[in-house]
C-alpha cells in the first residue's frame, strides 16, 4: 500500500545524493569556488538522511514517519519533484494507509457490523416441551445448572 510512496522517497534520496556528489566534483574543477560547492553539498546531505530515516520508519509503520513523509511530499510539490510529491501525498492520504498508520483495522466484510442471527430454531422451546425436557436437550445449560447446584452445597 505504501510502496509507491517509499519508491518516490527513495528516488528523491538518490537524486539528492547525486546532486551533493556532483556539486563536490564540480567544485574540484572550479578550484576557486570549492568551499561554496562543499557547503551546498553539506546542506543537501541532511535531506538524504531524512529520506532514508523516513523510509525505515514507514517500513515499520511508525506514526512519526507518516507525518514526516507528508511534510516531505508537501515540500516536493512546489519543486522539481512535483510528480513524486503528488504520488506520495495521494498514497499517504489514502484510506488504507491512514488506517494502517492510525491503527484502525479494516473491516473484513459488511457482515462484521451486523448482528448475528441464529437461524437454528432447535434451541427454541416448543409449546409441548416442558422445561425439564428443554434442559435435558441442552447439554451446556444442564452442565451450568449442575455446576451451580454443586457450588451451593
Amino acid at each position: 500500500m505504501i510502496k509507491p510512496a517509499i519508491i518516490c522517497i527513495r528516488i528523491a534520496s538518490i537524486i539528492y545524493f547525486l546532486i551533493a556528489v556532483l556539486l563536490v566534483v564540480f567544485g574540484f574543477f572550479l578550484k576557486e569556488d570549492l568551499l561554496i560547492f562543499i557547503l551546498y553539498s553539506v546542506f543537501i546531505l541532511p535531506m538524504v538522511f531524512w529520506c532514508e530515516i523516513t523510509i525505515l520508519g514507514l517500513k515499520k509503520t511508525k506514526y512519526w514517519a507518516w507525518v514526516s513523509s507528508i511534510i516531505m511530499f508537501a515540500i516536493f510539490i512546489p519543486s522539481l519533484f512535483i510528480i513524486m510529491g503528488i504520488i506520495g501525498i495521494k498514497t499517504m492520504l489514502s484510506e488504507p494507509v491512514r488506517n494502517q498508520f492510525f491503527g484502525i483495522k479494516e473491516q473484513q466484510s459488511n457482515m462484521s457490523n451486523s448482528i448475528f442471527i441464529n437461524t437454528d430454531y432447535k434451541h427454541v422451546k416448543k409449546e409441548e416441551q416442558s422445561i425439564e425436557e428443554y434442559i435435558e436437550s441442552n447439554a451446556a445449560l444442564k452442565r451450568y445448572l449442575d455446576s451451580s447446584k454443586e457450588g451451593k452445597k
